[in-house]
């Protein structure tokens, strides 16, 4: 399983997030991306955050909206419900697979890394890019 994401500080300041997950299923992948990305938000003292996600269970159960009967997912469900309180405000919004495209293209070019650890570019301008590797960001807030 892989994950991807896309942090926003503005129009023209973002970090592009793809993850080796290991195995799991599509909602572990996706939990597990909300979550880094929450994480990584606090990191980068982002308090304000609209997210836009294309699997419309994992949207509906951070949103209260349908009860989760995956109970080996609640540990990173609570998690982030954890992490949202942290957040000034934050709007979890659905979107479909092809409206987020850029998202998808992350994650599965993140096929190829090991799993436990991330890479976060950073562009510098059209064509470069800062880059970390390192291993999934874990801040127990």
């Amino acid at each position: 399983m892989w994950g991807g994401a896309i942090l926003y500080l503005s129009n023209t300041h973002l970090f592009k997030i793809q993850m080796g997950l290991g195995n799991g299923t599509n909602n572990f992948a996706e939990l597990i991306t909300l979550r880094h990305l929450l994480q990584f938000s606090l990191v980068k003292q982002c308090r304000h955050l609209q997210i836009y996600g294309d699997s419309k269970i994992i949207i509906n159960w951070f949103n209260n909206i349908s009860i989760y009967h995956a109970f080996s997912l609640r540990h990173i469900l609570d998690d982030a419900l954890c992490l949202r309180a942290h957040f000034d405000t934050i709007v979890c919004h659905h979107i479909y697979r092809d409206r987020n495209q850029v998202s998808d293209q992350l994650s599965k070019e993140a096929a190829v890394k090991p799993s436990g650890t991330s890479l976060i570019l950073e562009p510098l301008d059209r064509e470069h890019y800062k880059y970390y590797h390192r291993p999934y960001i874990d801040i127990r807030v």
